[in-house]
């Protein structure tokens, strides 16, 4: 199973999330830039993040970890998560607080077990159908 992650921002920051995340114990070893192609006029070539889901901890390991990075962003950042059977959830940095994060995140993953207390998370929301 895996998982897909499109940021638009400034390609710092794609690279920036890829390094948080490889640094999250659970998901060393799992995370991969997988390169878009690039659209007339840009340079460079644009990357996705793909990551291996093992497990639903793995997946909720993720959730809590994008959650804490994007609270960390002082930038225009939209993330836009794809889970394992197609769902999709678009995030707007700067307009989402900081506990609707994580629920969002594992409705597209799929996820539906409410999150641990320890990440301070809220009940999930509905998952968005693909």
């Amino acid at each position: 199973m895996q998982a897909r992650l499109h940021i638009e921002a400034p390609a710092t920051e794609t690279v920036a999330l890829w390094y948080w995340l490889r640094n999250e114990s659970d998901l060393r070893g799992r995370v991969a830039r997988a390169p878009q192609p690039s659209s007339p006029g840009s340079m460079g070539t644009a990357a996705d993040l793909v990551v291996t889901l093992a497990t639903s901890s793995t997946a909720a390991v993720l959730a809590r970890s994008i959650q804490v990075w994007l609270t960390q962003r002082h930038r225009d950042i939209t993330l836009t998560v794809t889970g394992p059977d197609g769902r999709t959830v678009s995030l707007d940095a700067r307009r989402v607080q900081p506990g609707e994060v994580e629920p969002l995140i594992r409705a597209g993953l799929g996820l539906t077990e409410k999150p641990s207390t320890a990440s301070g998370g809220a009940a999930p929301v509905a998952p968005v159908e693909p």
